[in-house]
């Protein structure tokens, strides 16, 4: 096995300037059917209105040649806040959906428990329970209760293709969890059974996940574009992170942060970045973003791993009301 985790260069380098940052700073941080918990987040971009107006040309902020969309690219750059507001989500997604597939396929590779330890079963499906599953549910819940509702103040949305959609990924989900929890209640011991089965069901929920997303990619921004203005959408925006609390911050916001450095110009970044209320940039950069890094993505990535990681996370103040202890 290898001595490494498929961990990007991007991700090496988000985790040293977090370390840096929070050795420099002197800021004070201040609906499923699934048996998963879900904290709501937000996970759409703030209003990104000083970074659009720094440049004519808006494909200049993207590093076109990383966009995991099929269809945004460099023949085919995102034109403005409408591509965005859904291309920001979607490539934290794509980007977990794809290590889940690689991980998945590891733990299969000799089809026996030749190919792995029982802690890289365990871990990588604590990660889907743990972490994939509810920012995936999230992210459905908040298009279908908050933001599709919106859109449809003024138009029509293709209602049964998107809703259909979630319906059937959350079915998908929901078999995905049962078979982890399997894994996880075995140890990881005497599981290759229930690794098979999941790896048939992962790939094709990464499939019907990359069609789905697509379909949202290519619908929904034209119609935006037509109907509404960025200004219209800021408000919305702001609901569904309000909507999280601080605990919402932890599920998908580490990851969109993370494929943010790969996809986006320093420029488009720091902006984004920007519009975060300084504590809780405190927070992602001494707790959330180095406790990704340092807990979650190896728990996702186990199976490439050649010794169990000790998974510490970063040491709190120590006090009762300690933000990262709370969220």
């Amino acid at each position: 096995m290898s001595n490494s985790s498929p961990t990007s260069p991007e991700e090496e380098e988000m985790l040293r300037e977090s370390q840096q940052r929070r050795r420099s700073s002197a800021a004070s941080a201040v609906g499923t059917s699934l048996s998963v918990p879900v904290k709501r987040t937000s996970f759409s971009v703030a209003s990104m209105t000083s970074v659009t107006k720094m440049t004519t040309d808006f494909s200049k902020l993207f590093c076109l040649e990383k966009i995991t969309s099929n269809l945004y690219g460099p023949s085919n750059p995102p034109m403005d806040w409408a591509d965005i507001t859904f291309l920001i989500p979607h490539e934290a997604i794509r980007r977990e959906i794809a290590a889940m597939s690689k991980s998945i396929t590891k733990l299969n590779d000799n089809g026996d428990s030749s190919s792995f330890e029982p802690w890289q079963a365990v871990y990588f499906c604590e990660w889907f329970v743990d972490h994939l599953l509810p920012a995936v549910l999230d992210h459905h819940h908040n298009e279908e209760v908050i933001y599709f509702p919106w859109v449809r103040t003024k138009v029509e949305l293709p209602n049964k293709k998107l809703s259909d959609g979630h319906v059937e990924l959350i079915a998908k989900l929901a078999t995905i969890q049962t078979i982890c929890e399997t894994v996880i209640h075995k140890g990881g011991v005497d599981c290759t059974d229930e690794l098979a089965e999941l790896k048939d069901k992962m790939l094709e929920l990464e499939k019907d996940m990359l069609d789905h997303l697509q379909e949202e990619e290519t619908d929904i921004p034209p119609l935006l574009r037509a109907n509404f203005t960025k200004e219209e959408e800021d408000p919305i925006i702001q609901k569904i992170g309000q909507s999280g609390g601080l605990g919402g911050i932890r599920l998908i916001f580490p990851c969109i942060v993370l494929a943010m450095k790969e996809w986006a110009s320093p420029l488009f970044f720091d902006d984004f970045m920007a519009t975060i209320p300084a504590p809780i940039r405190h927070l992602m950069d001494t707790y959330i973003v180095p406790d990704e890094l340092n807990c979650v993505v190896p728990k996702r990535d186990a199976p490439f791993l050649s010794e169990k990681p000790a998974l510490n996370r970063v040491k709190c103040c120590r006090v009762p009301f300690c933000c990262p202890c709370i969220i």
